[in-house]
């Protein structure tokens, strides 16, 4: 399994931070590689509430579903993915009066065996680095605007 781990410091409260990564409507806007979130009725709030979703990387689009595995309020959001790429999505959300903090974790695994394996090393692995990066770049930009 590969794990990336990036974290970012937002100025602004956590409601506000929590309301803006809830919308499901915006995701792919500050999402990196991110093309399409289809959501079931409750996500990302509800445990078991699912989501389909395009992700665009070195070229290739690749489907995964996401189901939500934990969530608390303000605190946590955690999703399993599945599809091409199978692991989990762990976002760990920490109030500090009137900002917060957000680590996020990506535990992941390439289907296809060996092949896969080569494929993340040789680059998917940069890519899903890069586009965390740049998805909480991208949040914290959204949100101090």
């Amino acid at each position: 399994m590969t794990v990336i781990s990036k974290s970012v410091t937002i100025n602004a409260p956590v409601a506000q931070v929590q309301a803006f990564m809830d919308n499901p409507d915006i995701t792919p806007e500050w999402y990196e590689g991110m093309e399409t979130l289809t959501p079931s009725l409750g996500y990302p709030t509800e445990v078991g509430s699912t989501a389909v979703i395009e992700i665009k990387a070195g070229g290739m689009t690749m489907e995964s579903n996401l189901e939500v595995a934990e969530s608390e309020p303000e605190k946590l959001r955690v999703f399993k993915m599945d599809g091409m790429i199978a692991g989990t999505n762990r976002w760990t959300i920490r109030p500090d009066g009137d900002v917060t903090h957000i680590d996020l974790t990506i535990d992941y695994e390439i289907k296809g065996g060996g092949i896969g394996k080569i494929m993340d090393k040789l680059f998917v692995e940069r890519i899903n680095d890069k586009n965390a990066e740049a998805s909480l770049t991208n949040l914290k930009n959204r949100l101090e605007a």
